[in-house]
């Protein structure tokens, strides 16, 4: 195997320990050459300059990058313009609001989204299982229904909206819930929320999407996606679980503003786009490619 030594800087985290602060971290072996050597080494210190909010600088050391076409399928159209997060929250917010429709919280865990739904107007109604982690730490069960995890509990047509954060990657049965989340929608009704891509086991964790895979999937129960955007890349979401199961669980809470600003893999994504004058929705595609978890907004044919 060949020698090489890759050198870099690691700052100081917001919340860190100040012995976590600027130190020398030296790798003196491993399976790179040493022609290799300095695009690891820029990617390495890009990285941690995003963690620490310094990227602005990082893009001039790294060679272009390449950038896929458009996808086809029903993701192509759902890709936004737009390279700010978008996230469930913004979606949700601009669905056109009915005041009095029901909006159906699917997968509610501890009902903690039930007061923003109400003062956008909607009537709240939350669906889950009993035993998740989540729901049992829920001290409130107001207007929540309990089920199994199979045929939903509710009327054909019977909700205007379903909002449904981090709950896919948690059903038994995709096919099923999807299928079950169409026929509880109205015509022209809307699914908004979020779920995982490169995202690691979480909470028994059952499935995990690409953004394309989970844009035919709603397109096959006659969901049509409307935006399909990024979040946290995946990378920064498996440091944060390895920061937490190193039980600096403080710390880990540096990374959480990257759940609704864009994440050191994003920013470095963002920034080659604009300096090789990519179309944006590419860049946003690339982001798609390499995400924790994605944001989504459908719409009931």
């Amino acid at each position: 195997m060949p020698a090489y030594e890759l050198v870099f800087e690691v700052a100081a985290l917001p919340g860190a320990e100040p012995t976590l602060g600027s130190r020398l971290a030296k790798v003196r072996s491993g399976p790179v050459d040493a022609a290799s050597k300095p695009i690891f080494g820029a990617l390495l210190e890009a990285y941690l300059d995003g963690l620490t909010g310094t990227i602005d600088r990082a893009p001039q050391r790294l060679p272009a990058m390449r950038f896929p076409v458009l996808p086809g399928g029903p993701l192509g159209p759902a890709i936004s313009s737009d390279l700010k997060v978008r996230h469930w929250q913004q979606l949700l917010a601009e669905i056109p609001r009915l005041p009095g429709r029901r909006l159906l919280d699917f997968g509610c865990g501890n009902a903690r989204r039930r007061k923003s739904v109400l003062k956008l107007g909607f009537e709240w109604r939350g669906l889950d299982v009993p035993d998740s982690q989540e729901a049992l730490s829920r001290t409130d069960d107001t207007d929540v229904t309990l089920y199994d995890g199979g045929a939903v509990p509710f009327d054909d047509a019977s909700c205007y909206v379903v909002l449904s954060t981090q709950t896919f990657e948690h059903v038994a049965d995709p096919h099923l819930t999807l299928s079950e989340v169409a026929r509880v929608l109205d015509s022209g009704g809307f699914l908004v929320g979020s779920t995982s891509h490169l995202e690691p086991y979480h909470s028994d964790s059952t499935f995990t999407y690409t953004p394309a895979v989970f844009a035919k999937l709603l397109a096959q129960y006659s969901l049509v996606p409307v935006e399909i955007s990024a979040g946290m890349d995946g990378l920064t979401l498996m440091v944060r679980r390895l920061v937490r199961q190193m039980g600096a669980v403080d710390q880990a809470k540096a990374l959480n503003p990257f759940f609704t600003e864009a994440s050191p893999i994003n920013q470095l994504i963002e920034q080659a786009g604009q300096r090789q004058g990519v179309d944006p929705r590419r860049v946003n595609a690339l982001k798609l490619e390499l995400v924790g978890q994605f944001h989504f907004l459908a719409r009931k044919r």
